[in-house]
């Protein structure tokens, strides 16, 4: 009988301790209830228009959430073209009236080259917000990912002949 009673005020005690640290948890990060997390980056889709029918459009999927979670880039090529670009990404961070570049001292790139073909879509690569945020000292506000395309439309080998060169930016808020 006493064993008994140990055994549930035992587990009464833990079922507290636990509701008291899930409440705790919710009064600091915000209601999470019925899927309301709390927004921690926002993020706007780029489009480069190659001409009057033709662009390429980056965005970031997910397009809000945690600033620990991973994002991927989420490349259109909307042309009549062979899209080609590599793992390389820069970020940037606006400062009050200019763009400056963040150095991203811990993150590594592999030098490998990609095609993206007529009206193909490819989600590719990671982007880790919090290491962007670290390297940058912290700091909120507004960044963007810089991404380097070359367009050929030279099907038999596009790396050859490249007919445009442009960069694509995104634009994401770290709140």
């Amino acid at each position: 009988m006493k064993k008994s009673i140990f055994i549930i005020a035992a587990i009464l005690l833990i079922s507290v301790i636990i509701f008291s640290a899930c409440n705790s948890f919710l009064e600091n990060e915000g209601d999470f209830s019925g899927g309301n997390f709390p927004k921690v980056y926002s993020a706007e889709e780029g489009r480069f228009d190659v001409n009057e029918t033709e662009f390429v459009t980056m965005k970031i999927s997910p397009e809000s959430g945690l600033i620990n979670s991973d994002v991927k880039l989420i490349i259109e090529n909307h042309t009549k073209g062979v899209l080609m670009y590599g793992t390389y990404y820069s970020v940037e961070y606006f400062d009050k009236e200019n763009w400056m570049q963040i150095h991203l001292d811990n993150i590594a790139f592999e030098d490998i080259g990609f095609s993206l073909f007529v009206c193909e879509t490819v989600e590719r690569g990671f982007i880790k917000l919090s290491l962007i945020e670290e390297n940058n000292n912290g700091k909120k506000g507004r960044y963007r990912v810089v991404k380097h395309f070359r367009l050929s439309y030279n099907f038999q080998d596009p790396w050859r002949e490249i007919d445009s060169r442009f960069d694509l930016y995104i634009e994401f808020e770290i709140k």
